[in-house]
């Protein structure tokens, strides 16, 4: 019984450190997008930190999920097809994040989340790039 129970007890040990730490979901609250522009898709950067959920997909999208080595994930998602791009609004908490322990130790480099929209205006079919620092993000902690 104890040379299964030792084995079962530090897997466990693992499982909980490895999803330690505070959460946050990305909101794009205070970013405006111009009257008639919609959101085609999106490239979101975390580095020190990991993906820990996407709460929804919208419909018509599709997602790529990338571990670019050096701490950085990398996630591409966007309309497959015109009539699937959404407003700013529908992409706002859906996405959850999380530093990793270790970021700004020297081991890593600092917990950093930076995304590009990439928006149409449905009026003009004009296409624009926001770029947004870690700055203009706000992450809300997730209880």
């Amino acid at each position: 019984m104890k040379k299964v129970l030792i084995p079962f007890l530090f897997i466990l040990f693992l499982s909980g450190h490895a999803y330690a730490g505070k959460q946050y979901a990305i909101s794009f609250e205070g970013i405006d997008l111009k009257k008639g522009e919609r959101v085609e898709s999106v490239k979101l950067e975390v580095r020190s930190g990991f993906l820990c959920a996407i709460k929804a997909i919208p419909d018509g999208w599709e997602v790529k999920l990338t571990y670019e080595g050096n701490g950085l994930w990398l996630l591409m998602a966007g309309a497959v097809w015109g009539s699937a791009r959404v407003d700013l609004n529908s992409l706002d908490n859906l996405i959850i994040v999380r530093k990793d322990p270790n970021s700004g130790t020297g081991l890593l480099p600092p917990f950093v989340v930076e995304c590009t929209l990439y928006v149409v205006s449905d009026v003009k079919e004009e296409e624009r790039t926001i770029k947004l620092s870690h700055q203009q993000l706000k992450l809300k902690e997730v209880k």
